[in-house]
């Protein structure tokens, strides 16, 4: 994948989180519970005993990282 900022390749590989993992337009004091309602979505679920990944790709040249929408958290 090329980078939309800098134009250069970025690198596959993954996004994983030992804890949840949440997309929002606000910041989260003390909580990472989603509210759906406010359009909150969780990446990756709390699974014990194994760590799910996102599919991403990092361009090291800008500290761009990219998570496709169409991608859904494995657990290889």
């Amino acid at each position: 994948m090329i980078c939309p900022r800098c134009n250069r390749e970025m690198e596959a590989g993954f996004v994983q989180s030992g804890n949840r993992m949440i997309w929002t337009k606000n910041k989260h004091r003390f909580s990472l519970l989603t509210n759906h309602h406010k359009g909150e979505k969780q990446l990756l679920p709390i699974l014990y005993w194994v760590l799910p990944a996102l599919d991403a790709f990092y361009c090291q040249a800008c500290d761009m990282l990219i998570i496709p929408k169409a991608s859904q958290y494995s657990l290889e």
